[in-house]
């Protein structure tokens, strides 16, 4: 069975840094976490994708869904491999719903699964929110990632799906893709059936960067 647990996730300056990664597997078996709120109360206007779930995470997450609303994480924020360490999110589904407003400093990825993944693999991952961009600060989103990987040897996001919404307004210079907003990664097998709505940059599959891309539109 599915519970739902009450989950207040609160941004806080302390909260950002490399020392709080998640280096250990998180097995979902299928449940749900749902009214997860993602939000920031303490006025913090954060330069840095570690906003999610797990906000750092050299680890792997699998079989696992997330409901609730969000500035800006989903999943996971940063994700990046430590040594001897097995990066993954596999299995996962997000229903959040991103305002994404002035809570920012300058311009930040960020995604319905992860905000920014540097190596490692997103795969079988589906984003079934809505994502709503009105903000004077220039957003990178996209439905699976914010921003994926340096090389297309270091990330792989495989057969992933986006079936949301998303919309991008106000005065910044935005780009959202329904896969990935800004992509060094090897996309294989990925779909997008969401509407999307931009005011710059808007992409079905991966907006710029270099990839190598077998993916459907």
């Amino acid at each position: 069975p599915n519970f739902r647990v009450k989950v207040l996730l609160t941004v806080r300056k302390s909260y950002l840094k490399k020392k709080y990664e998640f280096l250990s597997t998180f097995k979902g078996n299928g449940h749900t976490i749902s009214g997860l709120n993602i939000v920031n109360t303490e006025g913090v206007k954060p330069s840095t994708e570690y906003i999610g779930l797990f906000g750092y995470l050299s680890g792997t997450v699998e079989n696992l869904k997330i409901r609730g609303t969000s500035i800006g994480g989903g999943i996971a924020g940063y994700v990046a491999r430590a040594e001897n360490t097995d990066v993954a999110i596999k299995d996962c589904v997000s229903y959040l719903d991103f305002n994404i407003d002035n809570n920012f400093a300058s311009y930040i990825y960020l995604g319905g699964i992860v905000s920014l993944i540097y190596c490692g693999t997103i795969k079988n991952c589906t984003f079934e929110g809505r994502c709503n961009i009105n903000c004077s600060k220039p957003i990178y989103f996209g439905g699976i990632s914010g921003y994926t990987g340096a090389t297309s040897q270091s990330c792989i996001v495989d057969s992933c799906v986006n079936n949301g919404n998303i919309t991008a307004s106000g005065s910044g210079s935005h780009n959202i893709a329904g896969i990935a907003a800004y992509n060094f990664s090897k996309i294989k097998e990925c779909k997008n059936y969401g509407n999307l709505n931009g005011n710059s940059g808007v992409a079905g599959i991966c907006c710029p960067g270099t990839t190598s891309a077998t993916a459907s539109i």
